[in-house]
């Protein structure tokens, strides 16, 4: 069973260190070191049993009040095609809908991420260029 454990202080250090293996060309500790001061995004590593396999979060911009932004979703290298991807978005659907948002969005490159533009459609989601 995953378990999601929100970043904070303690484990800044595990969710930047993932983030740059998971994202090895975009990454931004000062975006988890934001949402650990002021709450936007939250950012949650994930564990397996006691095994990090990943990073989810989200975001609100005051620029689009209606949407929530998915922050930061990734399986590191070595857990991925084990279902651990869709768990976690699964998740974070669940988490978002005690949101006001009325959209959740993400940004992703439809080629190089063909597999989660996939699971994206698999869970519901519309695909839109941007």
């Amino acid at each position: 069973m995953l378990k999601y454990i929100k970043v904070n202080e303690s484990n800044k250090d595990l969710a930047i260190e993932m983030q740059a293996e998971i994202f090895t060309h975009e990454r931004s500790p000062k975006q988890i070191e934001q949402g650990i001061k002021t709450g936007n995004p939250i950012n949650y590593i994930v564990y397996n049993d006691q095994k990090p396999v990943g990073i989810v979060g989200y975001y609100k911009d005051a620029n689009y009040p209606e949407h929530l932004f998915i922050n930061w979703f990734g399986v590191v290298q070595s857990e991925r095609r084990k279902g651990f991807g869709k768990s976690i978005m699964q998740w974070l659907i669940g988490q978002c809908t005690n949101e006001p948002a009325k959209y959740l969005t993400t940004y992703t490159e439809k080629i190089e991420n063909y597999a989660s533009v996939k699971m994206y459609e698999s869970l519901g989601f519309k695909i839109r260029d941007y």
